[in-house]
């Protein structure tokens, strides 16, 4: 979380990692290290992307809910980074 300067609100981010075997959501804070409310799926690839972003959004949406019932916030105080990690067609993870 940070605080902007101009409207005085405290601004959070939420965090996406998407990776071959587990899905990651957090809410992170911009300027400094650190994760809080963080959920955990699996990815399930071979459910379909359809499922995947499913997932993700599901994630994304607890996220949010959490930290506004514990904050106050509103949806216009998060913004969103993403990673991804490759996976091989052989079903292996990425390096």
């Amino acid at each position: 979380m940070s605080l902007d300067k101009s409207s005085g609100k405290t601004r959070y981010v939420v965090g996406v990692d998407l990776g071959g075997t587990k899905i990651s959501v957090a809410r992170c804070r911009p300027t400094a290290r650190g994760t809080r409310d963080a959920h955990r799926n699996c990815t399930r690839a071979s459910e379909g992307a359809d499922a995947v972003v499913g997932r993700i959004v599901a994630s994304i949406e607890a996220v949010i809910a959490e930290t506004s019932a514990q904050t106050g916030a509103t949806r216009a105080d998060f913004s969103a980074s993403a990673s991804a990690r490759p996976v091989r067609s052989t079903g292996e993870r990425g390096s």
